[in-house]
């Protein structure tokens, strides 16, 4: 069975999650804020059902919250919060969720930990295809790559066995 990765950035002010089909089709794009973002995922419940029922697999990728050293903030507790309400509501509907951390997702996209947002959106772009009219990666921007990088690389461990 085939599956159907939604790459999940979490973020206070800024989420973002974007449907990938491997090797190269990318479907929805959405960027808002959290309860934007939370309404739109409740309401894509009945999408996730259709693509179960059509012989897909739908996994929710989420980027882990990694504070790596960082004082926890405020706005840390949010993003883990918002993440967990996510999470729980992707396995209410049994669906497969996965987080990955950022320095996971940064060495299987770009093969080294220390990757910068940039060095992601290149590799993104050799990888899946370019961001011109009618290519695979046209339209995104700020955290939709970043939403496509978790994708990916859900797609890479679960697919690709890496």
């Amino acid at each position: 069975m085939p599956n159907i990765y939604y790459g999940i950035d979490p973020g206070v002010s800024n989420c973002a999650v974007v449907e990938f089909e491997p090797p190269n089709k990318i479907g929805c794009r959405l960027l808002g804020n959290q309860e934007d973002i939370l309404e739109t995922l409740e309401g894509m419940s009945l999408e996730w059902d259709i693509n179960s029922q059509s012989g897909y697999r739908p996994i929710i990728c989420i980027e882990k919250p990694s504070p790596m050293g960082v004082p926890l903030s405020n706005a840390l507790v949010d993003t883990c919060m918002w993440t967990g309400k996510v999470q729980y509501l992707a396995q209410k509907q049994g669906l497969e969720v996965m987080l990955i951390t950022p320095q996971k997702i940064k060495s299987i996209v770009c093969g080294t930990s220390r990757a910068k947002d940039k060095d992601r959106r290149k590799h993104l772009i050799d990888l899946i295809g370019g961001t011109k009219k009618g290519e695979p990666c046209h339209g995104l921007k700020s955290h939709l790559w970043a939403a496509l990088s978790v994708a990916v690389s859900a797609h890479y461990l679960l697919d690709r066995n890496v």
